[in-house]
């Protein structure tokens, strides 16, 4: 008979299995985000930048009972916070450029990205049962792209910066991690407030240079800006970071696929973009895997964190 799992044990096993549900409220709510952004008027990288400098002071606020936003912090969020920049450019480009199925579809695509790198990089191993269920949602993924060029609004050229947007978010996603699971004093929300701030002054200038001076958000936009930076932003993100430091990033990688399944159905009901019976059944087998994968994973031990 196998002894009883030790007390240290069971709470790593606790924080593996909040981790994951935590990352999929996380990718609940990036999947709505993409509605937001196709609903506000003002340019895309306007947008962005209005976003990103409206959520600099309310994270450093957030980040004051960990302990705030130190300068090493600060040092170690510069890199993650130009990709964070450079994602929210592409991405939002291709939402505005190509059909929301289609800009949120492709970027999805990083978990294939993501089990290249993650054996050598975290040496993680993914469990043949949890590779198998990966492997039928990519499949889900592939076929919802193959027949989204039949859906309304899909253009060749925002599918090429939505392809751009899954390169830096995978850069993004991996660099987060391994600050995380390599550096004990990084903490959720002070690392947030640092990429958040350095995100806001690196789109700064690309701002300048390709839309001119910032423009003033008109009307509902600021609403939606607002609704962004703390559905998408503070949950999604915050959600996310913290479940980076509990739970294998592949399998956090796989509980994206959620993303675009919620923003496909999300714009066939508010802006009446077509989804073939086909798309349907390729999103219930997206979700079918990530619900096994969610309800079925074991826990692998971390170490405790504090906020």
């Amino acid at each position: 008979m196998s002894a009883d799992p030790s007390p240290a044990v069971a709470d790593d096993a606790r924080h593996a299995e909040f981790a994951l549900l935590g990352a999929c409220v996380a990718a609940f709510a990036w999947g709505i985000g993409p509605l937001a952004v196709r609903g506000i008027d003002s340019g895309a990288v306007n947008t962005a930048f209005w976003r990103l400098w409206l959520a600099v002071p309310i994270a450093w606020l957030l980040a004051r009972p960990a302990g705030g936003l130190d300068r090493r912090t600060l040092r170690r969020s510069i890199g993650p916070g130009i990709l964070f920049a450079l994602s929210l450019i592409t991405g939002w480009t291709a939402i505005r450029e190509t059909s929301v199925a289609n800009a949120t579809i492709i970027p999805a695509l990083q978990p294939v990205l993501v089990l290249l790198v993650a054996s050598r990089t975290f040496g993680e191993r993914i469990g043949f049962r949890d590779l198998v269920l990966s492997a039928l949602g990519l499949v889900g993924v592939v076929v919802f792209i193959a027949v989204a060029s039949d859906t309304a609004g899909a253009t060749r050229v925002g599918d090429l910066w939505a392809v751009a947007g899954l390169i830096v978010w995978v850069g993004y996603f991996i660099e987060t991690k391994r600050l995380r699971t390599r550096h004990d004093d990084v903490r959720t929300m002070p690392l947030l407030s640092g990429v958040m701030l350095c995100a806001a002054i690196a789109i700064t200038p690309y701002l300048l240079v390709v839309e001119g001076l910032p423009t003033p958000l008109a009307g509902i936009d600021w609403f939606w800006v607002l609704f962004i930076v703390f559905v998408p932003g503070f949950t999604g993100h915050g959600l996310m970071t913290w479940a980076q430091r509990h739970a294998p990033v592949s399998l956090l990688s796989v509980v994206m696929l959620l993303s675009p399944v919620v923003s496909a159905i999300g714009a066939w009901i508010v802006f009446g973009q077509a989804l073939l019976p086909v798309q349907f059944l390729a999103g219930a087998l997206v979700l079918g895997s990530v619900a096994a994968v969610v309800t079925g994973h074991r826990a692998v031990p971390v170490e405790p964190e504090v906020a």
